[in-house]
């Protein structure tokens, strides 16, 4: 069993017995941590800034578990998380035995591959848990977590891993999938899937693997479709399948996800970073997604079909 530090810290501003929620993410730089728009948007977003006396009948606790590799990380999460008036357990956890051996091309290194352990390492302590990329914006916070968890009860006996479908072209005409946000049944996977062996031989395997963890997963649901749990568009809108190709989300979209838009030396990134997205209604048509003050700067970057 992996073996890492950890030490737990939690914003709370009361004590009660309310279902948890476990979100793992992984931060492990501070510039990483400072620019996510997970954690300056989704786990304190503005409406949630409001009197404590008003948040009473919230149903659910988050706990956010953060992989680290330096204390300035670790701080940056930490600051970020107490201006929250919401009650958030912080675990934070030393990357360092997360280490895969697989060869990647992939912008993020190592450290988008380090997420193929998080089942062998919350084995025997969570039964389930959510993986999100620090590149994703859930567009009305924690509803969106908890409608995001509730999905856990739709698996059947077999399914064990839920996942939306990739939006580039990327993988041309394949049927592929994006790991920027997976529900992880982590008991199901360990115990029914073989999961510890099975990631080890595809990790092992002469594949490339540009994509990191995600051409693992999808190698993986490839031998093993009965795992597979596909989440509506909506739970994972990619943002370089509506710039590259006009995908349209046709569900309402809950989270966007920025993917290769946050690639240094892409114009799209600055954007990414400043960009900001109305919270006061669902969206239902991807396209109304973006605010106009984006669309505009998206427009100046080239044709991107983003409509009016």
């Amino acid at each position: 069993m992996l073996k890492t530090k950890a030490h737990v810290e939690v914003v709370s501003h009361r004590n009660d017995t309310r279902p948890a929620i476990h979100v793992a993410i992984m931060t492990e730089n501070t510039e990483h941590s400072r620019s996510t728009p997970f954690l300056t948007h989704t786990t304190c977003p503005q409406q949630l800034q409001q009197p404590l006396q008003q948040q009473q009948h919230s149903p659910f606790v988050i706990h956010i578990h953060a992989f680290v590799n330096d204390q300035s990380s670790e701080n940056e999460v930490r600051t970020r998380i107490s201006r929250c008036e919401h009650d958030i357990h912080l675990h934070f956890y030393e990357t360092k035995s997360l280490d895969v051996s697989m060869s990647t091309t992939h912008y993020s290194g190592s450290s988008a591959s380090k997420k193929l352990k998080f089942v062998e390492f919350f084995y025997g302590t969570l039964e389930h848990v959510i993986l999100m990329d620090t590149d994703v914006l859930p567009l009305f916070g924690f509803d969106d977590l908890f409608d995001l968890w509730s999905e856990f009860n739709k698996f059947n006996s077999s399914q064990m891993l839920g996942i939306a479908q990739e939006q580039s072209d990327f993988y041309g005409t394949k049927t592929a999938y994006n790991s920027g946000i997976m529900l992880l049944s982590i008991k199901k996977l360990m115990e029914q899937g073989n999961w510890v062996q099975k990631m080890r031989e595809e990790t092992l395997s002469s594949s490339p693997n540009p994509n990191a963890d995600q051409d693992v997963i999808i190698r993986l649901l490839e031998k093993n479709s009965s795992w597979k749990y596909e989440l509506e568009c909506g739970w994972n809108f990619q943002f370089i399948g509506f710039v590259s190709r006009g995908f349209n989300c046709q569900t309402c979209i809950r989270i966007a996800h920025f993917n290769t838009c946050n690639a240094r030396g892409r114009p799209e990134f600055e954007v990414y970073k400043n960009m900001t997205i109305a919270h006061n209604q669902r969206v239902c048509d991807s396209r109304k997604v973006l605010s106009q003050q984006t669309r505009k700067s998206f427009a100046t970057l080239g044709n991107y079909c983003l409509g009016v």
